[in-house]
C-alpha cells in the first residue's frame, strides 16, 4: 500500500517501499468541523529536502487520504490550509501547471470536491508566483477562494476557528504530528483495499462514442518552464 512509514524489510520495488516517500508530507484532515460544518485538510511537507519531493506522490497521497473519507466523513465542504514552511525553489522546479490543473479536475469531476475556501500560510516571497499562476488555472470561482497569510496567523484565524486548527497554528486540536500519527495508522488498515485498487485498469477500447483525449479533460499541456513571468 501506499507506504506510510511502517517498519520492516521490503523489497525496493514493493508497493510499501514505493510510496514510502509519503513520509516526507501529510495530507491531514483535522478532527473537529468548523460551526458551518466544513472539513479543513491540511497540506503540507514534513522534509524540505526537495530531492524527496514528487508531485504525483503528493496528488496520489490526497487522493488515498479521499478515498478514506468516502468511507468514514461527513461535511458539508472542504476547506484546505498549504503550509509552504518546507517549500523551497526546488519543489517549485518540480511543480507544472499541467499536473496542478489534472488535480483540480480530478477533484472536482472526479470526487465531486466541494471546497470553501484554500489557505496559504508560511509563505515566502518567491512563492507569490507559484500562488498566482495556479489561480491562472483554477476555475475563476476557486481562483477567487485562495487566501495568502503572509503576515501571520491573524488573518487565518478570522477565517478558520481556533478551535478546529492544530498547536502549530494556535489552535486547539491537538499536534500535526500526533493527529497525522493517527492517520498513517487508519491509512494502514486499508492497505488491502487500496493494493486491490491498484490491480484495477480501464479498458478504454470498450468506452462508447469518440476516443477521449487528455486535451479534452484537461484542456491544455505545459509547465512553468514553458511559461513567461512578467
Amino acid at each position: 500500500m501506499a507506504g506510510l512509514c511502517e517498519d520492516g524489510n521490503e523489497p525496493p520495488g514493493s508497493l510499501k517501499a514505493k510510496h514510502s516517500k509519503f513520509c516526507c508530507r501529510y495530507c491531514l484532515p483535522l478532527p473537529k468541523l468548523t460551526d458551518e460544518c466544513h472539513r479543513v485538510v491540511l497540506l503540507g511537507n514534513i522534509d524540505p529536502d526537495a530531492t524527496k519531493f514528487n508531485l504525483l506522490d503528493v496528488f496520489k497521497l490526497i487522493f488515498m487520504v479521499g478515498d478514506v473519507r468516502f468511507s468514514e466523513d461527513c461535511c458539508v465542504a472542504d476547506t484546505y490550509i498549504v503550509d509552504m514552511a518546507n517549500f523551497g525553489l526546488g519543489h517549485i522546479s518540480k511543480t507544472t501547471i499541467t499536473a496542478v490543473k489534472k488535480l483540480e479536475v480530478c477533484a472536482m469531476k472526479g470526487y465531486s470536491a466541494r471546497i470553501r475556501g484554500i489557505h496559504y500560510v508560511n509563505v515566502p516571497a518567491y512563492a507569490d508566483v507559484v500562488i498566482n499562476l495556479t489561480r491562472s488555472v483554477m476555475k475563476p470561482k476557486i481562483a477567487a477562494r485562495i487566501h495568502v497569510h503572509s503576515r501571520g496567523l491573524e488573518s487565518l484565524h478570522e477565517k478558520v476557528s481556533k478551535k478546529v486548527l492544530p498547536k502549530e497554528y494556535g489552535g486547539d486540536a491537538g499536534t500535526i504530528t500526533e493527529l497525522w500519527d493517527a492517520w498513517k495508522k487508519k491509512l494502514i488498515s486499508y492497505r488491502g483495499w487500496f493494493v486491490d485498487q491498484d490491480k484495477m485498469k480501464a479498458d478504454e477500447s470498450k468506452r462508447p462514442g469518440k476516443k477521449i483525449e487528455s486535451g479534452d479533460i484537461f484542456g491544455f499541456e505545459g509547465s512553468f518552464r514553458q511559461l513567461s513571468v512578467d
